[in-house]
């Protein structure tokens, strides 16, 4: 299974563990020499604007204002969902 990570967070992680700087450098240099991968940030129903909650025997589920699906689990997602600021 292909796992995507934050190459930003990775650096942050490594520069805090390794004390050899050159060690780090090179460790970086192959993971930025990897090709981007071709993923879309998703937001999730509970992450989203248009998600409203409803409690429904005794769990969270989603109400989608956008397109009036109802009952959703926080996880899922669609294309058009813009997340909550």
């Amino acid at each position: 299974m292909t796992r995507y990570i934050d190459a930003d967070a990775f650096w942050k992680e490594l520069t805090t563990r390794i004390e050899d700087y050159c060690e780090i450098e090179d460790l970086m240099g192959i993971i930025e020499s990897q090709p981007a991968a071709d993923v879309v940030e998703v937001v999730r129903c509970k992450e989203c604007e248009y998600g409203t909650p409803i409690r429904e025997d005794g769990t969270v589920k989603y109400d989608c204002r956008l397109f009036g699906h109802w009952d959703l689990d926080g996880d899922f997602y669609c294309a058009d969902g813009e997340r909550r600021e």
